[in-house]
This record gives structure tokens, sequence and C-alpha cells, in this order.
């Protein structure tokens, strides 16, 4: 893994948090977003507005969802200053992670997505093979999407870990679920040793 952040973008405890998860038709954008959801709703009692998209193809297409979480009332729908963005593609990158705010964490799949290194300069960016460890680890790529959310939530603690299993057992297509909550916990557990990995070398 690599980074370009001195530090990461921690969400412990942060009132109002603005995420956009963004990829390609087929990689489980839309379903990992809406677990996101579930987690921070129905499991740690958050406000949660979210919003999706996705191009024409069912699968290669652009697709992205957003949410706003917040402690309070939303007053606005949208996101228009992400905390955090994760791209699994270089299209995704291309549209949301180059273009985000300069203090907004850019996580990407560093085997899908180059990112721009002048343009990123001290930016805080994780890049991590999230695909790579789904395929190795579980022998299904199509998990990959639940990895990166337990990635995503263990670098940040947008969300407590308890929460985000029981969203994706609930939630997770029929029969799926202890496959799904070893994705989680692959995340999670990869989140923990980069943490480590940085702490150990400041």
């Amino acid at each position: 893994m690599a980074s370009s952040a001195s530090e990461i973008v921690d969400l412990t405890d942060t009132e109002h948090i603005e995420v956009r998860l963004s990829g390609f038709g087929g990689q489980g954008i839309l379903l990992a977003g809406y677990i996101l959801g579930q987690a921070l709703t129905v499991y740690s009692h958050r406000a949660v507005v979210m919003a999706q998209s996705y191009g024409p193809e069912s699968r290669g297409g652009a697709s992205q969802v957003e949410l706003i979480i917040s402690s309070g009332e939303i007053s606005y729908p949208r996101v228009e200053h992400p905390n955090v963005v994760v791209a699994l593609s270089q299209q995704a990158y291309a549209s949301y992670g180059a273009t985000r705010p300069d203090e907004a964490l850019l996580i990407v799949d560093t085997d899908l997505v180059t990112v721009d290194e002048t343009l990123e300069g001290p930016r805080p960016v994780v890049a991590a093979p999230i695909t790579r460890w789904a395929e190795e680890k579980l022998g299904k790529r199509i998990t990959a999407n639940i990895v990166m959310l337990g990635f995503l939530c263990g670098l940040t603690g947008l969300v407590e870990p308890g929460a985000l299993e029981r969203a994706v057992v609930q939630s997770a297509p029929k029969g799926s679920a202890e496959l799904n909550t070893r994705a989680l916990r692959i995340g999670l557990e990869q989140a923990s040793s980069y943490r480590g990995e940085r702490q150990g070398g400041s």
C-alpha cells in the first residue's frame, strides 16, 4: 500500500460527513453505499441522505453513490464537499477523485487506478490492492466492494465495525452473508495493518 498523506483523515465523531463511492457497473458500488447507509442509520442512529447514479450500461458503465451523514438535520441532499472519495476505476478517479477538495481523503485501487502524482501533491491519498485482496484471500473478485467498505471504515472511523457487520449480514444477497462478512473483516484487518505501519513509521 502507498500513501501521499502525512495523516489519515479521521472521521470519528465528526458531526457532518460527505462520502462518495465510485467505480463502474458490476463492482457493487450501489450495494456498498446501501450497506453503509444501513449501518449508519439503523445501527448507528445517524441521519443519512443517499443519492446514486450510473451509466446506461449495466456492467462497465460509470457508477457512483454519495452519502451525506449527520448528527442532526440535513438541509441539502447532495454532496458538495466530500470528506472522502473512493475511486475503483480510472474514470471514477478522473470524474470524482481528481476534482475533490484538497483536504478530502482519496482511496483508490492500485490495480485499477493510476493517480496523477503532480496533481495529488500533498493531498491525502491511500492506494491499496482492494480487488486483489478479494481475489487472493477469498477467491471472489465480486466481494471487493465489501472489502472496500471494511477498509474505508477501518481507516476513517466512519462507522463502528459492529454496526457495519450487522448491516452486511442484513443486506447481503441471500446465501452470501458469511462470505461478505469475511470480506468485511479482511478490509478492516488491512486498514488496521495500514494504520500500524503508518504509526510505526512515524
